[in-house]
């Protein structure tokens, strides 16, 4: 069974659970011992597809820290910390924790958007959902835009080149 250690200890999740927010971003850091990392990604894999069952649940990625690293990073979505506290709470998902070897130590935080001004903004974010990333697109099309990016392209999971055109939802690990 995996150990729970607060990503901040002045306000772990538990706490975290009582706030009234939404939406709310879940980040889990999970380490673990190089042999588990196969038990790892499994236990996770089937705790992802319980989740993605639950009302609330709107998207889930894994992240694998770069190099020689046994650091895992979680990224899900929820459509509020009330959602989230339904399922983290629930029986069945408490019971699947025993799943994760003993070595993982998970370090679930809940977080929410900051709109920074000319650079994390709604407007921002609607341009970069139709593929525009010039300052110059209007609510119209992506084609009105004066400099379009080209599309990009990324690395497999093995490390290949792909032709295709990558989703900025980074479909890699996506559930």
């Amino acid at each position: 069974m995996l150990t729970l250690k607060p990503l901040d200890e002045t306000c772990p999740i538990h706490r975290q659970l009582g706030v009234d927010v939404s939406p709310v971003v879940l980040v889990n850091l999970f380490t673990v011992a190089a042999p588990d990392v196969a038990a790892l990604l499994k236990a996770w894999e089937a705790d992802a597809n319980w989740m993605k069952q639950q009302p609330g649940y709107i998207s889930t990625q894994l992240h694998r820290a770069v190099g020689e690293s046994y650091v895992f990073m979680n990224y899900a979505v929820w459509e509020s910390a009330a959602h989230f506290k339904a399922a983290f709470s629930h029986p069945d998902f408490r019971a699947t924790l025993g799943a994760y070897p003993s070595s993982v130590v998970a370090s679930p935080h809940l977080f929410e958007r900051v709109a920074v001004p000319n650079l994390c903004t709604e407007q921002e974010r609607r341009r970069e959902k139709r593929g525009c990333r010039s300052a110059n697109c209007d609510a119209q099309s992506v084609r009105q835009c004066k400099s379009p990016s080209p599309p990009r392209t990324g690395r497999g999971i093995k490390g290949e080149v792909s032709n295709r055109v990558r989703s900025p939802k980074f479909s890699q690990f996506d559930i």
